[in-house]
């Protein structure tokens, strides 16, 4: 068994990213929910051009010795507020050069093992993206909500 720590994983992946190659990794953790969900979602991260860091672009980005992937919610020139769909309050904030890349396709594992490829710039996952951010002042009750059901 070989263990590899998450800091030289994510400079592994980040080292393809910048030679042009996208990588596709599973969904960890619930900062995403509901959008993206935890071991049930893969992500395929690509390389970007700066235009492409706008407003509910979802980003791989460095953080505090970390590697984390949450959604842009403002950008004011080279800097972002970046925060995740499942969080209520807390902003991480970064700038251009912080970003390692942009999720482009999601690929949903549904129960029954079921595979479904969702483009990040189909009107649907648009849709759903933005009224979610919209939705923001009512988050912690939507999610409340959501987290019971599921």
């Amino acid at each position: 068994m070989i263990t590899i720590d998450n800091h030289t994983f994510f400079s592994t992946v980040e080292t393809y990213i910048s030679q042009g190659t996208p990588v596709t990794l599973l969904v960890k953790g619930t900062s995403m929910l509901p959008l993206l969900r935890n071991e049930r979602d893969l992500v395929e991260f690509h390389p970007f051009k700066d235009k492409e860091l706008k407003r509910g672009t979802i980003v791989l980005f460095r953080y505090n010795q970390s590697f984390v992937m949450h959604r842009i919610i403002k950008r004011h020139g080279e800097n972002l507020i970046i925060q995740g769909d499942g969080i209520c309050k807390q902003c991480e904030y970064a700038t251009i050069s912080n970003v390692v890349a942009v999720v482009k396709n999601i690929t949903r594992i549904s129960r029954n093992g079921r595979k479904k490829i969702i483009s990040c710039n189909s009107f649907k996952w648009q849709l759903f993206s933005r009224s979610w951010m919209l939705l923001s002042p009512f988050r912690r009750y939507l999610l409340g909500a959501y987290r019971r059901m599921v």
